[in-house]
């Protein structure tokens, strides 16, 4: 049996290890053909076909081995890559199942927070309500300290600011004695600080005001004056600008003769002030009068 086997093996692969017969050319057959068609009748045998060709099997019993084993292993791959695919589906399906847990556990965060926030809200209106009204409080209070502390600053320039003002003026002679208007008596005026305190840059202008006389000034300053001094400012005497006709008719009070003028200083708050000085001679009484006090008599 073998033997036949192996006859039949050899005798397939030496007819398979014999080259194909040359094809000829068509150009050559188609010559052929037109130059010599007498040979081909000559030569019928030419034409016959070619003997049937035997083709031998050989069974191998290994193949069936082959396509089993092949078998098997596609089975075991697809096993594995199902159970891959399995394995892997479930893990996916369990960090699925995880991440659902995550967001809902976000979303429980994000409540509470919105929850805590309300609550910080209304907390922090009550604090800011709260605290508006201590502001409103504090505002009030800071106010009335302040106003209680301008009283207080007010009270204290009152009472111990400087105060210079115009304390006597009247007519006297060289003796110092009060005369009428004489050409030796003159005007003299005294100037006192009523304050408790000095006052600084203090300047006087007093002016004598007769009808058809020049007029005569006297000033003086910036100096300072402490507190319960006293300046005084005398005129030249009334005999060197005034003739004795216009004295007699100012002592008859048919010329009227005033004195006017104004005092300036500085306290030691530092604040200016001043006061004015206007005042008519009462030749009757021998004294300076204010405007106010001729006023009140006249309507008297």
């Amino acid at each position: 049996m073998r033997r036949a086997l192996l006859l039949s093996l050899a005798a397939v692969l030496f007819a398979q290890s014999q080259p194909p017969p040359p094809s000829p050319r068509k150009d050559t057959k188609s010559e052929q053909k037109n130059s010599d068609p007498q040979k081909q009748q000559v030569r019928p045998e030419n034409n016959q076909p070619p003997p049937n060709s035997i083709t031998v099997y050989q069974y191998n019993p290994q193949s069936d081995n082959g396509d089993k084993g092949q078998a098997e292993a596609e089975n075991k791959e697809r096993a594995s890559i199902e159970r891959v695919n399995a394995t892997s589906t479930q893990l996916l399906a369990f960090f699925t199942f995880l991440l659902a847990i995550a967001t809902a556990a976000l979303c429980v965060v994000a409540v509470l927070q919105l929850i805590t926030m309300k609550q910080h809200k209304t907390e922090f209106e009550a604090i800011a309500t709260t605290m508006s009204s201590g502001l409103t409080e504090t505002t009030k209070a800071a106010n009335a300290a302040k106003k209680s502390a301008d009283v207080s600053e007010m009270a204290l320039k009152l009472t111990q600011s400087a105060d210079v003002i115009l304390d006597a003026i009247s007519i006297i002679d060289r003796n110092r004695q009060t005369r009428p208007v004489a050409a030796d008596s003159y005007v003299s005026t005294v100037f006192k600080n009523h304050g408790r305190t000095r006052a600084s840059n203090v300047v006087y202008t007093v002016i004598i005001d007769i009808p058809g006389v020049p007029a005569s000034d006297r000033s003086n300053g910036p100096s300072i004056l402490g507190a319960g001094d006293t300046q005084t400012l005398a005129f030249i005497e009334f005999g060197e600008f005034l003739t004795g006709s216009v004295s007699q008719e100012i002592n008859t009070g048919s010329i009227i003769m005033r004195v006017t003028g104004r005092v300036s200083f500085t306290d030691v708050f530092g604040d200016a002030h001043e006061s004015t000085i206007t005042c008519r001679y009462d030749a009757k009484r021998f004294v300076f009068r204010s405007e106010e006090s001729w006023e009140n008599e006249a309507q008297g």
